[in-house]
């Protein structure tokens, strides 16, 4: 449920404008920004979940 907020405002602009070529150039910092925004959270969960194994680990 949170992931919505976690979406940056600019692909809400992308998505009411509706893809158009001539403005693509524009709006392409914005879809960098999600899709690196996107990589950063995958990657902090799967360390999250490294973590949390590795806790259950040392206590059995």
């Amino acid at each position: 449920m949170f992931l919505y907020f976690l979406i940056p405002p600019g692909i809400e602009a992308f998505t009411q404008r509706g893809f158009v070529w001539d403005g693509s150039f524009n709006l392409a910092p914005d879809l960098m920004t999600w899709l690196v925004m996107g990589i950063c959270f995958d990657f902090i969960q799967e360390i999250r979940k490294i973590i949390i194994l590795q806790r259950m680990k040392s206590h059995s």
